[in-house]
């Protein structure tokens, strides 16, 4: 047995919770292990300890007194700097507008037929098709691009010649590092 399940079964001992397969295989390890041994006696002690203590009573109604001035403790507020409030406003602005935008752009064909079929807008969807398909293939040409720089970046990791080299420049950065502090 472990050092650890013997702590283990220590504190079942001590809870009153121990079965008797249970305290056998403690009592077997006690015997063969000085370290446990000398703690279970301190937990022994302890708890022959407390036993004799008196026990006391709480007065009627601390329980409910002590709970509610927990209660009663107010919870500071976070405190953010200015800092903190633009990152979390300008984080928040931008995911609302690229989630709207990645909408618009999913759903842009239903949204040209809605507002065409519209009398007020219908005049204004000729000029919003034409912007529409030029964004349409703008987006289109950036995902060329981006496939084209995936493509290149997994020709250069399957080479493994640019973690090389970069490693190689790592290190000569931290030595040229290292170097400057020494000789200051």
């Amino acid at each position: 047995m472990k050092c650890e399940d013997a702590e283990m079964l220590m504190m079942k001992y001590m809870d009153g919770e121990i079965n008797e397969i249970e305290a056998e295989s403690l009592n077997g390890h006690l015997l063969v292990c000085p370290k446990c041994r000398q703690a279970f006696e301190v937990y022994d002690s302890m708890l022959s300890g407390m036993s004799e203590m008196e026990t006391a009573e709480a007065p009627e109604g601390f329980e409910n007194a002590v709970m509610m001035k927990i209660r009663a403790i107010e919870k500071p507020e976070p405190v953010y700097s200015s800092r903190d409030k633009f990152k979390i406003r300008f984080g928040g602005s931008f995911a609302a507008v690229l989630f709207i935008g990645l909408m618009l752009m999913a759903y842009r064909d239903d949204i040209i037929g809605v507002l065409s079929l519209n009398q007020y807008t219908a005049g204004r969807v000729e000029g919003l098709k034409a912007f529409s398909e030029m964004i349409a293939m703008q987006a289109e040409t950036f995902m060329m691009f981006f496939n084209n720089v995936i493509e290149s970046v997994n020709a250069v990791l399957a080479s493994g010649s640019l973690f090389i080299a970069g490693g190689i420049v790592a290190l000569c950065a931290v030595q040229a590092f290292l170097a400057r502090k020494k000789n200051r």
